[in-house]
């Protein structure tokens, strides 16, 4: 019994010295759809449903990403190192490497999570499939993997809007590089995949924002008592 009880802790020791690291969880796949280019190239453009684990500047859970690259592959119900970036690694069909993200693309990721996804109900799923594969591939068209011909119509429209953003300051979005689980610090590195994350903000920032709230609330109630 009591050497089960050690075999047990060194098992709680290894793992929880595992996830203590920044890490993914891939949960699966969203609103999407797998395409196939003409060069033999298949690829999910539309959502990743992934969960974010002791990563700095990103907030624990469950978050909704796109892949940057087209090439490069993750699989569903696996853990991958996750280190933060401002630019795309390795891999990819263009730009360099590192491939700095762009602004329309960090603009475009935003406007998806703040817009597009929130109104996005499950009875509608053959449109939300439609919808999610528009912008995963104009993501893909803003950071040179596709040509912006492989482009649908309305993905037409994303696309050009997005291009209007080239000037917009990214201070909110992330790239996640992520590795084959335990091998980003060692000796072979093995990269899978570049994908998008929203940054949480510093808590001075909470901070701040919380007094101006509040400042708010106590102008308001004072104009109520006058």
């Amino acid at each position: 019994m009591k050497k089960l009880c050690i075999i047990t802790l060194v098992i709680f020791l290894v793992n929880s010295s595992i996830f203590a690291n920044p890490i993914i969880h891939v949960d699966g796949q969203g609103y999407g759809k797998k395409k196939t280019f003409t060069d033999g190239t298949i690829a999910f453009a539309g959502e990743l449903k992934l969960t974010a684990m002791n990563i700095p500047s990103i907030a624990d859970g469950q978050f909704i990403s796109f892949c940057i690259e087209i090439d490069e592959e993750i699989s569903t119900g696996a853990y991958y190192d996750a280190i933060v970036n401002t630019e795309a690694i390795e891999g990819g069909k263009g730009g360099p490497s590192p491939d700095p993200l762009n602004n329309e693309t960090a603009w475009l990721y935003l406007y998806y999570l703040d817009n597009i996804a929130p109104t996005m109900l499950p009875a509608n799923w053959l449109a939300n499939n439609k919808i999610a594969e528009d912008y995963g591939m104009t993501i893909w068209a803003l950071e040179n993997e596709i040509h912006p011909g492989y482009l649908s119509t309305e993905a037409q429209v994303i696309y050009n809007e997005a291009l209007n953003h080239t000037d917009w300051e990214n201070d909110s979005v992330e790239v996640l590089n992520l590795y084959a689980m335990g091998t980003y610090d060692s000796n072979e590195p093995i990269l899978r995949q570049d994908v998008l994350a929203r940054r949480i903000p510093a808590p001075g920032a909470i901070f701040l924002a919380c007094i101006g709230l509040g400042m708010v609330r106590l102008k308001k109630k004072r104009f109520l008592d006058i």
